[in-house]
C-alpha cells in the first residue's frame, strides 16, 4: 500500500529545510564573525611583534652604546692611573733631586773666619767661636 502524503508532511518537510537553511547560514556567519576576529588578533599580534622587534633593536643598540662607554670608561681610568703614577714618579724624581742639590749645599765647608773678614760680614762673637780652628 502506497501511503498518502499529508499536508503535514509537506509542511514539515519546508520547515526542516528553513531550519537547515537558517542553520547552514547561522555557522556560515559564525564562520565569517570566527574568521574576522581571527585575522584581527593576527593582525594585532605582527604589529604587536613588529614593534617588539623595534623595542629589542633599541635595547641592543642602547646595550651597545652603553658597552662602548664602559669600556671606554675603564680605558680613561686606566690611563688616569698611569698619568697619576708617572706624575707621582716624576715629582718623586724632582724631590729626590732637590733633596740631593740641598744635601750638597749643606755639607760644603763653612767659610772660614778669614773668608767672613774679607766680606766684612758682621759675626756675633758666638758664631765665631764655633768657627775657631782646631
Amino acid at each position: 500500500m502506497i501511503a498518502a502524503k499529508s499536508p503535514f508532511c509537506e509542511y514539515s518537510d519546508e520547515l526542516k529545510f528553513d531550519r537547515k537553511t537558517r542553520w547552514t547560514n547561522s555557522v556560515v556567519r559564525d564562520h565569517y564573525e570566527t574568521s574576522k576576529i581571527a585575522e584581527d588578533t593576527l593582525r594585532e599580534s605582527r604589529k604587536a611583534r613588529i614593534i617588539m622587534e623595534n623595542s629589542l633593536e633599541r635595547t641592543r643598540d642602547t646595550l651597545k652604546i652603553w658597552s662602548n662607554f664602559e669600556d671606554s670608561y675603564n680605558d680613561s681610568i686606566i690611563n688616569l692611573k698611569e698619568r697619576i703614577k708617572t706624575n707621582e714618579e716624576e715629582e718623586m724624581r724632582k724631590e729626590e733631586k732637590r733633596l740631593r742639590l740641598e744635601t750638597r749645599r749643606n755639607h760644603l765647608s763653612r767659610p772660614t773666619k778669614l773668608c767672613l773678614l774679607r766680606k766684612n760680614v758682621k759675626i756675633e762673637s758666638k758664631c765665631l767661636k764655633s768657627l775657631r780652628f782646631r
